[in-house]
């Protein structure tokens, strides 16, 4: 296609292409199509999805490279109606003919309508060298390309024609519920489906009611195709998804699931049209809908299991994706919009940016960038204005470097290139800080740019050098600024895309589209130098107190490329911050670091293994940052040591010197090292038994037993079981031994109080997790003793009935219940210990005692019933001595083969499952018994005991237990198919048989008691709030929960990806975590699995529902909340489960007798909803119509805090409110549509379901007269008035008619008294024009045209280039000597651009010459205004009008007003005021009258105004030196000893002068005098600074 550009998506033989609906001239498709750039890198904080529905994208051609090409067009034109259009194709080494239709029409046989998509064409592309047809055809099932699809509106009669022609054709039939369908294929091979608007049950329904349309002969077909489909495979669907939805800003239509065949399709199309349903997987109206559309849809196929679809291969350099001569028919359409004095034009650089190709094989480089690289470079460089196009085109260049490296030649551009990168930093000069914007663009894309430009001995380097030692003391932390983080995350860029670019020049896969020039790939001496040039500045920012973390990462990417260079100086750095622990900032900045290079430390490779050395030195040395009275330096030191612990075995393997003869003089002197191993953990150990201790003898039981939760102390708590669980995991025998000696030793003799129990007993779980049968061995015996002990010694009653408690007894219940968290098989030889200490325990009064026990519960039954894995090691090889065979130092921060993980899970074997039901049987019972039967008569303290006993192990127990059997609660919502999976997760350990020894299922016994005892308290009791809220929390989870906490899993994820980007290396290989990590990552698939397990609502499900409701508008408030958080889990669990507790809530808000404030108070937080749930807003418009008017006309809102939760619904409502689908065009079709879809429905059945249809309509109908009446009533505030009105207007849409009343009542409110009530008014008129608005009717119209409308001669353009500036041909876009068009003609004649101007002249910019001329002229005169504040204004003023008067790199603006005229016609004037002022004195004295001089003042005023407009002259090029500056600079130096006044803004304009020209003044100096380089420095005082 010589004549137009085409964006490829290239799929072997075949290819896409998109057409970009901004073109000027859309009449023929072939000189009118643009590519979009798939290489596109946005780092710009804007969606480039954005960047393309501005862009209108269209699907316009299907190009694919065929054989025997007359007899294939043949085929199309003559079977399908297709008309060929032949395209002449000299420059091509193929021929190239298109095909199509060229009018779609709609499913009525009318022509579509111009503003749905234009039709998509097919072009083939023909070589008549080809000779294998076999070669050309790659299209099928297991190929990226498969098919297009034909529809049509008869398929059996369109195969009956094609059949009588000889095409051999498939039987057509309905498949599954996409469609009635068949396929063939054409003379090349390439597949083609023919694809019925209506499924074959619809379609007989037709027939029979004789609704069926005959066939038209001017159809080859009896009716009219369309293009609908063009079929892709993808392998990543998520990765196919983001590229055409967030990049490309396609709509996704409909998602069409086919279990039975193992795939799904994927339906795209760039449309404003939406489907009727929006719900995209919906089958009873949207896929009949689909095939109905008169343009084509991008479909893609996703298959589920592992098929893989092989990668592109066959591909020729003239069909990489983009042809030839893109690039230029790009430049040809786009050139025109550049003006970059424009406000259009950053949307002109968008589209440069996304559309320029930037990938193009070498050869084709003179028709790829090389085309307008150095003209765009020419503006960047050249326009010294900043402006967000500046940073499109950053990106432009860095995608272009990056993607092209060692092909452009950039060194001539290196000054310029790094003096805008400095400038953009707007560093502050002397005491001028400048604000920045939070996100600076140019800083962070130039780093890619830069690393790009590297290679090949060239001088980036040493720019890059320069450019940092220029900024050094900036960098240093001292130096306070938001400049600062523009600094740090400078060098952070630049890392990562080093490392970035090494690993793509190094993989073993290399990626297609970089290739850079072979001399140019980085060497090792580039890496090395480069690692040198920015470690610097890296260390510096290690200590910067807001950007550590940045800072730690750069050190990190440095020592993936140059360890040797990295670490020894951070390990010197930090020894030395040893020395000086009262420093707290420089070690834990230090810490920070060591964390992020932990792995490199630690790491044997080829280049490196010298970090070894330094681990157990830095080991004992960080042991002192533990330390209380800091807990910031406390928590990094257990940071590190978590992370560096779980990359090392801690194993003493200096005999391996003795015994192994293969070990380099590091690696003996790693093993020699590793015999302080001992040492240091017991040092560790030391100090936190001794940080136990400072803290029990602070806190006593006394203070800290009801104390808040301190979040300190839980990470801390957290952190030492991860790191004693490393230890323990990845330890030697004798190393474990010894942690065991030490900690039993510990907890066994002392007391502790409540605040170091946890953290005590988080050294045991770690023992326990770790080495379960060495820790139960010594520990469980002795602790159940010690606790029979002390029962032994105290009377039984005293302990039942003390709630006081024994401290000692609860300490040692909290080591039992770490020590039964240990895995389950472990467990069972202690079982009889085990259930003792419960049967005595169970029944304890004392608050800690039963929570302890609680836990203990849940521990152990998680341990038993749970499948979790229970090797994390780092190495699954032997790691205890000899070491013959495997040296552990060699593992070492290594990764795992993922093959080779050889996980081991813990999956409960039967006697375990006896256990946990024994278990259960035994004290679950006797405590539901209690409650039954005393419920009432027991004191507070005890029922609350009993509730949190059941609670514990009704939790973990239900992982067991199969959901209640019940009677599912029908018409939640009209649906004929299921809206949910009625198949649940259950674990085969868990059968009916292994739970057969369950009395009965225990989710019914708990719904059935707890829901009574809840009814007995309320009724009774209704004081005993914890009874209530406890019994809440789990009555809930009969319903919902199995086992697995939603937020644990959250924070376990959370944790895992900390540690993952943490050791990440992209340089080691593909396998990025060691064996820790992702065993951590298979657990927690797991759970995640098990977490998706939702059901459907049964009438069990509907009564906990209106339970939770009835205790959500309790009284109290703490139980109304604890009810309304478990309510919102339940409804949010169950799909449309909402709707059972509507009408309870209308009721309330609807009564008029006397109702409790709570209780409304309780309803209106129930609709307020939390982060997860909001009910107002759910689909369904039944609700609406009886909750919305409701709110509106609430007549309890005389309290304020009901009214101030009414106004927060009502702020929701509008930020969360989507305009939902009303069912208006559920009409017979779509209902016989649903036979075909589901099952055939009876007589009866189909009239319910038009009811349910009118129903909705109806209600919508109903809310909008309500709201609408409420207004019209004038019975409510104007409060409650803002609320109807305000979701009167959320309410508007097109599809069902606005009756006339409502929109009386929006004109009518145009003039009410209330300011907000006149505001939605206006919104809602707006909303109604909108809505009956026309759609838009674009005119294409030629330059000649418009010239000849205008009676004026069409300009000549001299040698056929495109200057920038004003020009002849361009006159007609500026809006200059305007006149109305007076007649029809003159009107149809006039051309307006597609573009609108508001709020203020200055949008208008260029394109209104004349107008800022008579501006400027008339400004001039106003320059002496009294008012000082005007005169400021028209200083202001002035300096825009003459802003456009700027000398282009190649044209120059010639209509705007003169700057150089405009200066002189000031000097002239201010010479004469000058002399007023200074002849005639400003205070006149007369007869004791004091006076003003008139003309004086009027002079003093023009001085003044006068300077402030040379002022905005000269900062008007902040960053150049135009040829009038320099006068103008001279003469605001004359006067900079005059008034303070007029002294203070020259002060200002010189010095922000100064600080703009700064970075290059060495050029600038250039354009001024030495005499007038010698007035500025007197001025400015400061004379080094120019010298």
């Amino acid at each position: 296609m010589p004549s137009s550009s085409s964006f490829l998506i290239k799929f072997e033989d075949y290819k896409l292409v998109f057409l970009a609906a901004f073109l000027y001239n859309q009449k023929s498709y072939a000189n009118k199509t643009v590519f979009l750039n798939t290489s596109l890198e946005m780092s710009t904080s804007v969606s480039s999805s954005i960047f393309a529905r501005e862009m209108d994208l269209k699907l316009t051609h299907n190009i694919l490279r065929v054989k025997d090409l007359n007899e294939l067009i043949k085929f199309y034109v003559n079977n399908f109606g297709m008309k060929n259009i032949e395209i002449s194709t000299p420059s091509l080494p193929y021929n190239v003919n298109v095909l199509g239709y060229t009018t779609n029409y709609d499913e009525n046989f009318n022509k579509a309508l111009n503003t749905l998509p234009s039709p998509t064409l097919l072009e083939f592309h023909h070589n008549d060298s080809s000779t294998n047809t076999s070669l050309l055809v790659n299209s099928g099932a297991s190929k990226i390309y498969w098919k297009i699809g034909m529809t049509l509106y008869d398929v059996d009669h369109a195969r009956q024609i094609l059949q009588s022609k000889q095409v051999n054709i498939t039987d057509a039939s309905q498949f599954e519920d996409i469609g009635y369908l068949c396929h063939l294929k054409d003379l090349n091979g390439f597949c083609i489906e023919l694809l019925q608007h209506d499924f074959d049950t619809t379609f007989k329904a037709k027939i029979n009611q004789k609704s069926k349309q005959p066939p038209q002969d001017k159809f080859p077909l009896g009716y009219p195709s369309c293009i609908g489909q063009i079929t892709l495979h993808a392998n990543d669907m998520d990765k196919t998804q983001r590229f055409y939805q967030d990049l490309l800003g396609m709509k996704l239509l409909s998602i069409q699931e086919v279990p039975k065949f193992g795939f799904t399709l994927y339906f795209f199309a760039w449309t404003n049209e939406d489907p009727p349903k929006s719900d995209i997987k919906d089958v009873t109206v949207n896929r009949e809908w689909l095939w109905k559309r008169p343009y084509t849809t991008l479909e893609i196929r996703h298959f589920h299991s592992s098929r893989h679809i092989p990668p592109f291969k066959d591909l020729q350099e003239n069909e990489i994706g983009f042809e030839a001569q893109t690039t230029q028919e790009i430049l040809d359409e786009l050139r025109p919009r550049i003006c970059p004095f424009d406000s259009s034009f950053v949307n002109t650089i968008k589209m440069f940016t996304l559309l320029l190709p930037v990938n193009l094989p070498p050869d084709l480089h003179n028709q790829g960038f090389k085309l307008w690289l150095a003209e765009f470079f020419g503006i960047w460089a050249n326009i010294q204005k900043t402006s967000a196009w500046k940073s499109y085109l950053c990106v432009l260049f860095s995608s272009v470097a990056w993607n092209n490296i060692g092909h452009i030649h950039w060194e001539p551009w290196m000054p310029q290139i790094f003096t805008h990168i400095l400038r953009s930093f707007s560093l502050p000069i002397g005491k001028i800080q400048i604000s920045l914007e939070e996100y600076n663009p140019i800083v962070s894309t130039s780093t890619k740019w830069i690393i790009a430009m590297i290679g090949n001995g060239g001088s980036c380097l040493q720019y890059l050098r320069d450019l940092l030692m220029a900024m050094k003391s900036f960098y240093h932390p001292s130096n306070t600024g938001a400049f600062q983080k523009d600094l740090v995350e400078f060098i952070l860029g630049l890392a990562q895309n080093f490392v970035d670019r090494v690993h793509l020049e190094r993989t073993s896969r290399p990626v297609w589209s970089f290739a850079p020039l072979e001399s140019y790939r980085l060497t090792e001496q580039d890496i090395t130098d480069f690692v040198n040039c920015v470690k610097d500045y890296a260390f510096i920012s290690i200590f910067n107190k807001d950007y550590t973390e940045e800072a730690a990462k750069t050190c990190k990417y440095l020592s993936i490329l140059r360890p040797e260079l990295i670490i020894p100086s951070i390990v010197e750095k930090h020894f030395s911050s040893i020395d000086c622990m009262t420093e707290p900032h420089r070690f834990t900045s230090i810490i920070t670091c060591l964390t992020h290079i932990a792995r490199q430390i630690v790491q044997q490779t080829s280049a490196y293994s010298q970090g070894q050395i330094y681990v157990l030195p830095i080991l004992m040395s960080v042991l002192p940052g533990i330390d209380l009275n800091d807990l910031e330096k406390t928590s990094v030191t257990l940071e590190f040591l978590d992370t560096i612990l779980m990359l090392i075995t801690c194993v003493d393997c200096s005999s391996a010197v003795n015994t192994r003869n293969d070990l380099t003089e590091i690696e003996k002197e790693v093993c020699l090292s590793t015999a302080n191993f001992e040492d240091f953990i017991v040092e560790f150990l030391n100090r936190i038994f001794q940080m136990i201790d400072v803290l029990s003898a602070d806190m006593s039981d006394a203070v800290t037993n009801n104390a808040d939760i301190d979040i300190d102390d839980i990470m801390i708590n957290w952190k030492l079981t991860t790191i004693m669980f490393n230890i323990v995991q990845q330890c030697s025998s004798k190393i474990f031994q010894k942690i065991r000696e030490k900690v039993i030793n510990f907890v066994s003799g002392v007391c502790l109080s409540s605040r170091v129990r946890d953290i005590v007993s988080s050294l045991v779980q770690a023992l326990v997790k770790g080495n379960p049968v060495e820790t139960l061995k010594y520990l469980m015996p002795k602790t159940c003793e010690s606790i029979e002990k002390i029962l032994n010694n105290s009377e039984s009653t005293i302990l039942l009935t003390d709630h006081k408690g024994d401290i000692e007894l609860t300490w040692y219940l909290i080591l039992f219940a770490e020590l039964v968290h240990a895995r389950g098989d472990a467990l069972m030889i202690y079982k009889s210990m085990i259930m003792s200490v419960f049967r005595q325990c169970i029944y304890f009064i004392n608050k800690n005692s039963y929570e302890t026990i609680a836990h203990a519960i849940e521990h152990l039954l998680e341990s038993l019933t749970h499948v979790y894995p229970i090797d994390y090691r780092l190495t699954v090889e032997n790691i205890d001595e000899p070491f013959v065979d495997f040296l552990p130092i060699r593992a070492w921060g290594q990764y795992v083969d993922f093959n080779k993980l050889q996980v081991q899970f813990h999956i409960p074997n039967e006697d375990e499952i006896d256990f946990a039901c024994e278990f259960v049987n035994t004290f679950l019972y006797p405590e539901l018994t209690l409650l039954n039967e005393k419920g009432l008569k027991i004191s507070n303290d005890e029922r609350l005991r009993s509730l949190t006993i059941i609670q514990s192990i009704a939790t973990e127990c239900f992982r067991m237990i199969p959901r209640i059997e019940s009677e599912q609660i029908q018409n939640l919502i009209p649906s004929v198919v299921p809206f949910e999976s009625k198949y649940q997760i259950q674990f085969p350990i868990y059968s009916k048989e292994l739970i057969s020894e369950f009395k009965e299922n225990l989710r019914m016994r708990l719904f059935i008691d707890i829901g009574k005892l809840l009814d007995l308290l309320i009724e009774n009791n209704s004081d005993d709030v914890a009874s209530m809220t406890t019994a809440l929390k789990f009555y809930s989870l009969t319903s919902i929960y199995y086992g697995i906490n939603e937020s644990y899993i959250e924070f376990s994820r959370d944790e895992f990806t900390s540690h993952e980007q943490l050791l990440k290396n992209k340089l080691c290989g593909e396998g990025q975590n060691n064996r820790f990590l992702s065993i951590q990552k298979i657990g927690l698939q797991i759970e995640e699995l098990e977490l998706s397990n939702v059901g459907i609502l049964n009438d069990i499900d509907k009564q906990i529902i209106l339970k939770l409701f009835e205790l959500s508008i309790n009284r109290y408030s703490e139980v109304r909340c604890a009810a309304q958080t478990e309510l919102f889990k339940v409804l949010k669990y169950y799909q449309f489960s909402f709707q059972v507790i509507i009408d309870r809530i209308a009721e309330l808000f609807n009564t008029q007798d006397e109702v409790d404030h709570d209780q409304i108070k309780g309803c209106l937080y129930i609709l307020l909803g939390d982060d997860s749930f909001f009910l107002p807003t759910k689909y369904s418009w039944t609700m609406k119509e009886k909750l919305w008017p409701s709110i509106v006309r609430m007549a309890h809102a005389n309290k304020i805090s009901i009214q101030n939760l009414i106004d927060d619904i009502h702020e929701k409502i509008c930020d969360e409110f989507v305009t939902q689908v009303i069912i208006q065009n559920t009409n017979e079709i779509s209902i016989h549509a649903a036979i075909g879809l589901w099952h055939p429905l009876e007589p009866s059945e189909i009239e319910t379901r038009n009811e349910s249809n009118q129903t909705d309509i109806q209600s919508y109908s109903n809310l909008i007269e309500a709201l609408n009446l409420s207004l019209v009533d004038d019975i409510l505030t104007w409060g409650q008035q803002k609320i109807a009105i305000g979701l009167l207007c959320l309410l508007l849409q097109k599809f069902v008619p606005i009756s006339s009343s409502c929109i009386e009542t929006f004109v009518g409110f145009l003039v009410h008294d209330n300011i907000e009530l006149r505001r939605y008014a206006t919104i809602g008129i707006v909303a109604f024009c909108r809505l009956q608005k026309s759609p838009r009717i674009y005119i294409e119209k030629s330059l000649e045209e418009i010239f000849h409308n205008i009676s004026k001669s069409l300009p000549a353009i001299m040698n056929d280039e495109c200057s920038p500036g004003d020009r002849d041909d361009n006159s007609w876009v500026t809006i200059d000597d305007y006149k109305p068009p007076e007649t029809q003609i003159e009107w149809e004649q006039t051309c307006f651009l597609d573009k609108s101007f508001h709020e203020n002249l200055r949008e208008f910019q260029w394109r209104i010459p004349s107008v800022w001329c008579k501006i400027n002229d008339y400004a001039k005169t106003l320059l002496d205004h009294p008012y000082k504040d005007v005169r400021e204004s028209i200083a202001n003023i002035l300096s825009i009008s003459i802003s456009f008067d700027i000398t282009l790199f190649n044209g120059k603006s010639t209509r705007q007003p003169n700057t150089s005229q405009f200066i002189d016609t000031i000097c002239k004037q201010l010479q004469q005021a000058i002399e007023i002022h200074e002849r005639t004195s400003l205070i006149n004295i007369s007869d004791e009258v004091v006076g003003i001089d008139l003309e004086a003042r009027k002079a003093l005023n023009f001085i003044e105004a006068g300077i402030l407009g040379l002022c905005a002259i000269v900062l008007s090029s902040p960053y150049d030196i135009p040829t009038y500056v320099p006068d103008a600079l001279m003469l605001l130096c004359e006067h900079s000893h005059d008034p303070d006044i007029i002294q203070k803004s020259i002060k200002n304009c010189l010095s922000e002068f100064r600080r703009t020209h700064h970075d290059s003044w060495h050029e600038h100096r250039e354009q001024f005098t030495e005499d007038q380089l010698a007035v500025l420095a007197d001025v400015l005082i400061s004379h080094s600074y120019y010298a």
